[in-house]
């Protein structure tokens, strides 16, 4: 079987992704996201039950901001 690499910047996806394959050794999660160079990112989420998100631009229905981590894919 193949070996799964799971980036997820965003807390409560993450949390729910690790408990999900908790029990599955070649699933491995991390808490952040891939990019071309490493930094801080503000995450708008959108819509009340998170229905999308975007490190681009505020919307109107933006609920929540995070910051997330972003790692350099190098």
């Amino acid at each position: 079987g193949a070996t799964v690499y799971v980036f997820e910047p965003i807390p409560k996806y993450y949390e729910a992704l690790k408990a999900k394959y908790a029990n599955e050794p070649k699933v491995h999660v991390f808490n952040f996201g891939l990019g071309a160079w490493e930094r801080i990112a503000t995450i708008f989420m959108n819509g009340k039950d998170d229905e999308g998100s975007s490190t681009l631009v505020e919307s109107k229905s933006t609920v929540q901001k995070l910051d997330i981590k972003i790692n350099d894919i190098k």
